[in-house]
């Protein structure tokens, strides 16, 4: 059964709170004002009110947490946009490694969300709006969000965490958007245990279905690695393949060692968001079940 979100975000406590902490962003302070006095004491920043974001505006179906893109569009205030425009105002320099890893990881995930809500209105597919590897479409390569003076698109974001980062996990802890990609993380990326959580994405990700399969001396991967292939693994299909076998279950790892050469599988680039049927605020009225429920993103 779909865990629904209550009633409506604007009427419980945890907006009331939003609502207080985005007032904020809309005053006359300065970005300074607005970071935390754990992030400037190299504390780990709070993510508590982008737990309780998430947990509203997405729904767990069959272990992935979809967003509820539509219900969103219909709300008044842009809960994403004033939480990513109060992330980038943190200073994260004086943060552990782990902990701007997890900020970086954070950032994305909010602001591919949010991209996808301006511009994947009545998308069923993102596959034009992400492009592929060798040509980016413009949800990923528009700027989105300025961060210490510097205006970054999803792509950028993505390159600083690659290129900064020594884990190739990090690629399962990026949000697409898609049926075929990894899952969202229902909850927010922390330092001290954001290795482990991206270790059990990584690996629930390559022993998922249709993502890694061999045939003879084929490894067949889904076009997902095609993506971060040169940044994570230096274009080499051998660092590919001895990755893939640190995750892959028993059976699928025996299978791989007998790989000489890759062939890659079309990607589902469906969208991977919860709708009901009735659409509007309907689908978070308390007592209602299933009625009227349904999930795009399964299927082609």
């Amino acid at each position: 059964m779909f865990r629904l979100i209550l009633t409506t975000l604007l009427t419980t406590t945890a907006m009331s709170l939003a609502v207080s902490s985005f007032a904020q962003i809309n005053s006359s302070q300065s970005p300074s004002a607005l970071v935390t006095a754990a992030s400037s004491t190299g504390s780990p920043i709070d993510y508590s009110f982008y737990d309780d974001l998430m947990s509203r505006a997405s729904v767990n179906e069959g272990g992935r947490p979809k967003i509820a893109y539509d219900f969103l569009r219909d709300q008044k205030v842009d809960y994403f946009g004033n939480y990513i425009s109060l992330l980038s105002r943190k200073s994260v320099t004086s943060l552990s490694k782990n902990d701007q890893l997890a900020y970086w990881l954070n950032v994305q995930n909010t602001v591919a969300i949010h991209a996808i809500l301006q511009e994947g209105k009545k998308t069923k597919s993102l596959k034009k709006l992400r492009g592929t590897a060798e040509v980016p479409g413009e949800l990923w390569t528009k700027p989105r969000v300025t961060i210490a003076g510097q205006n970054m698109s999803l792509q950028d974001i993505e390159t600083k965490l690659l290129t900064e980062f020594d884990n190739p996990n990090i690629i399962y802890g990026l949000y697409q958007g898609v049926r075929g990609g990894p899952s969202l993380s229902p909850t927010a990326y922390r330092g001290s245990i954001v290795d482990e959580r991206l270790a059990d994405k990584a690996k629930a990700y390559v022993n998922s279905k249709g993502t890694v399969s061999v045939k003879k001396d084929v490894v067949k991967v889904t076009s997902f690695f095609s993506w971060y292939q040169d940044k994570a693994f230096g274009g080499d299909d051998t660092a590919l393949l001895a990755h893939l076998s640190t995750l892959a279950e028993p059976k699928l790892k025996s299978k791989l060692a007998a790989g000489k050469s890759f062939k890659t599988s079309n990607l589902n680039y469906r969208l991977d968001e919860f709708v009901t049927q009735n659409g509007g605020a309907q689908r978070f009225s308390q007592g209602t079940g299933n009625s009227g429920v349904t999930s795009r993103g399964y299927g082609s």
